[in-house]
């Protein structure tokens, strides 16, 4: 193979001669002459290192596993594959178990909600009643401060909050008559759809126990199904090995298989108790929907009553508050009315000792008279004296300590209510926090299997059960599960069209299988979403990898320009640039499986490939041979001829002849790669023929 490539590599050189002299050689017959003429020209010269490199791939497209699994089929190693062909098969049992299992957390995770919701309701009627009941202490205390600090008004005050109150107790008895009504219808209509509710739950309980016992009739009957029949697309050996096979083993199965009983009847049974249970679905929540609407129908009237019986309440305690602080001021009204009568008396009793002191004087009235007269009159001092002390004792402010203590009782109430405020946000808040965590989870489930349970067909045919099944238990949500229902028939189209255990090639090219430790993967091995399973070189993405030299590498540097050409493609030619040229050397012999050392150190190179406008990239395969020129150096403008018109002088240096048989005269200039040389001669300008001598069969 090497002789055939440097044989290859030879020619091309002699024919790359040959076509740069034929570029001097003026136009003369067909006939060879002794003497060529040659004509020193200027334009551009171009010295190239020609190597012969190999094809190989670069960048490899990355197939990876796309979820957890057994390999159940891996295509082998350093196989050619087309677009679309099958590279490995993941067993899709794992992923159906994951899909059950969170089908059946997002069920626990839904019982939790549910839970929650009910815990949540049944604490907000709880704490509600007791910060109720903190709110009305409150509301007690604080009417009783301000009894005790208000001061009565007096007078007819009293008369008149109770005139004010008969009218009000009267209205606020109507009130409280129309409210407790409501109440009632109300009650009456949510104990009906409380026993609705129930029943409707018995149903649902009594369809999912069918369901249940369904499946496993379903998994029982399936376990004892005779084997599938062989394959009519299986080849005709393969067909003949299993049948044999089958007959041979045939008897130690029969004997083996232990003898399942048959459920077919228990199974038709349960789906006729179940279809009997669905058909009564659609009346039993109908009643439940009109019974929950007639309760949620009563629920404004009874809420109305029950804001005009809380206002009318709530008047009905302000006037009986001012009614308990005119009571209270009662004795100090009492004993204003005795002073003023006894004043009165007082002055009646002045008045008439006055009098009678006078009719003394005129001799009308005896001492005695006047002596009793003034003992009324004494009489009525010291009683308007004693009820003045009196009233100032009634008039005298509540004492500092029941003060304080009626202070103690509300700073109390006021407290009591507020931890009872506290206490109820606070139990709100964890109750709260455990919905959220549960709808989290809801959520998390739901859009995990909104991915997973769609990928194959069999996850996607079972949530459609599934999805048929909450459809028959659900009947309110049955327009949204058929909305669900149509995109995962369509989602079942697909999957069925392009399986997504089934992972193809999107390229074209060489595949190499990932190893796992010292072997490559085999089928039963276990795979990890994301982990690297195939690498496909495609051929349209190849790099020329050639060893060059020690004494050229020097010369060598990333982004020369390459002219490429596959002879194994009808030398096929393709521009490029080198990539990357390497930093340590290796022997010749190095990798070729000799013993011994050549003593020649060669470096690697590397040669990125551009794509050609005839797309035959795809045409390139892995360890092709390739004829590269490696673009060294380029001079423009420059006065040249072909090296082969130098002839070597006596004194080692080059001339050419000027006419034909002419002695060489020195010509100054130098080499530029192997096919040309630039002329430095002054006496040699463009234009100028010169001569080389041909003697045939040399």
């Amino acid at each position: 193979m090497k002789k055939r490539v440097r044989f290859a590599l030879a020619a091309a050189l002699l024919a790359g001669a040959a076509v740069v002299a034929a570029a001097f050689r003026p136009a003369v017959g067909e006939a060879l002459p002794t003497w060529e003429p040659i004509i020193v020209r200027r334009g551009t010269v171009t010295d190239f290192l020609r190597e012969t490199g190999t094809l190989m791939p670069h960048d490899p497209t990355i197939v990876a596993a796309p979820f957890d699994g057994k390999l159940q089929w891996v295509i082998d190693d350093s196989t050619w594959v087309q677009v679309g062909e099958p590279l490995f098969i993941i067993d899709d049992t794992d992923e159906l178990k994951k899909v059950a299992q969170e089908r059946s957390q997002l069920t626990e995770a839904g019982q939790d909600l549910e839970l929650a919701v009910l815990r949540r309701d049944q604490a907000v009627d709880t704490e509600e009643r007791k910060v109720r009941k903190a709110e009305q202490d409150l509301t007690i205390e604080r009417a009783r401060s301000r009894i005790l600090t208000t001061k009565a008004v007096g007078g007819l005050e009293l008369v008149r909050c109770d005139a004010e109150l008969v009218p009000l107790e009267a209205a606020t008895t109507v009130v409280r008559a129309g409210y407790e009504a409501a109440r009632l219808a109300w009650q009456q209509a949510q104990d009906s759809f409380i026993d609705h509710l129930d029943a409707w739950q018995d149903h649902q309980d009594q369809l999912l126990r069918l369901e249940t016992k369904i499946d496993e009739l379903s998994q029982q009957q399936r376990a004892v199904k005779p084997a599938a029949p062989l394959s009519d697309q299986a080849p005709e050996d393969k067909k003949k090995e299993r049948k044999n096979e089958n007959q041979k083993s045939g008897k130690v199965r029969a004997q083996e298989t232990p003898a399942v009983p048959d459920v077919g009847p228990e199974l038709e049974q349960v789906r006729a108790q179940r279809e009997q249970l669905r058909a009564k679905t659609a009346a039993m929540h109908a009643s439940l929907i009109e019974v929950r609407n007639q309760r949620d129908a009563l629920v404004p009237a009874k809420d109305t009553a029950a804001s005009e019986l809380a206002q009318a309440e709530a008047a009905e305690r302000e006037l009986r508050i001012r009614i308990e602080i005119e009571k209270r001021g009662l004795p100090a009204t009492q004993l204003a009315l005795d002073a003023e009568l006894a004043q009165l008396t007082l002055s009646e009793a002045e008045r008439r000792l006055n009098e009678g002191r006078a009719a003394f004087a005129a001799k009308t009235l005896s001492q005695a008279a006047i002596d009793d007269l003034e003992a009324v009159r004494d009489s009525a001092r010291t009683q308007a004296a004693m009820i003045g002390e009196r009233r100032a004792l009634a008039d005298r402010p509540t004492s500092p300590e029941v003060l304080a203590e009626a202070a103690a009782r509300l700073a109390k109430a006021e407290q009591a209510a507020s931890n009872a405020k506290a206490v109820r946000d606070r139990n709100l808040a964890i109750l709260d926090q455990e919905r959220a965590v549960s709808e989290a989870k809801i959520a998390r489930f739901t859009a995990s299997l909104a991915v997973r349970a769609r990928r194959f067909p069999s996850t996607i045919a079972q949530e459609i059960a599934a999805r048929e099944r909450d459809r028959s238990l659900k009947p309110e949500l049955a327009e949204r599960i058929d909305e669900e229902l149509r995109g995962l028939q369509a989602d079942l189209l697909k999957a069925k069209a392009a399986p997504p255990n089934i992972a193809v090639a999107a390229v074209a090219g060489l595949v190499k299988v990932r190893r796992e430790g010292d072997r490559q993967k085999l089928s039963g091995d276990q795979i990890w979403q994301a982990d690297p399973m195939i690498e496909i070189f495609s051929p349209a993405n190849m790099e020329v990898v050639v060893r060059v030299n020690e004494v050229n590498v020097a010369r060598l540097r990333q982004g020369m320009k390459v002219s490429a050409e596959i002879p194994a493609l009808g030398r096929l030619p393709r521009q490029g640039e080198i990539t990357q040229v390497a930093g340590v050397g290796r022997d010749k012999n190095d990798g070729s499986g000799r013993k011994s050392l050549a003593g020649v150190t060669q470096f690697e190179v590397h040669i990125r490939l551009e794509p050609g406008a005839d797309h035959r990239d795809g045409d390139f395969r892995q360890g092709m041979t390739a004829l590269v020129a490696i673009e060294l150096q380029r001079l423009e403008g420059v006065i040249w001829m072909p090296r082969a018109a130098l002839v070597p002088l006596p004194d080692g240096r080059s001339g050419v002849r000027r006419a034909p048989g002419a002695t060489a005269t020195p010509v100054a200039g130098h080499i530029l790669g192997s096919d040309a040389f630039v002329v430095e001669d002054p006496t040699l300008a463009e234009g100028t023929t010169i001569y080389v001598e041909r003697i045939p069969n040399r």
